[in-house]
């Protein structure tokens, strides 16, 4: 099993790779960088993308992916979700399906 620290260094990647991807659909080429301020906002959005996508997913919307960005969220979902699930009392691991 991962430890804390991998899952984090996983999830950060998953939402720099988000920021890439959103600054690639606003125009901005990202191998010269993206500006401090910018990036900023792109870290502001993918973030409240990531909220976003977990409601939804939450309220029983069924979330297929059809974006790149879409596809990343639903990763950041898949990594997020054992430990949320954990917390709030579901299913843990070794746990089978009834």
């Amino acid at each position: 099993m991962a430890d804390i620290f991998d899952l984090h260094s996983e999830r950060a990647a998953l939402m720099n790779r988000i920021v890439g991807e959103r600054a690639t659909e606003r125009g901005i080429y990202v191998p010269e960088g993206v500006p401090p301020d910018v990036r900023n906002i792109l870290v502001h959005d993918a973030e409240r993308a990531d909220e976003e996508w977990f409601a939804r997913i939450q309220d029983g919307e069924l979330a297929t992916p059809s974006t790149p960005v879409e596809y990343l969220l639903a990763e950041v979902y898949a990594l997020d979700h054992p430990p949320h699930e954990a917390m709030e009392g579901g299913r843990g691991p070794g746990d089978t399906l009834q």
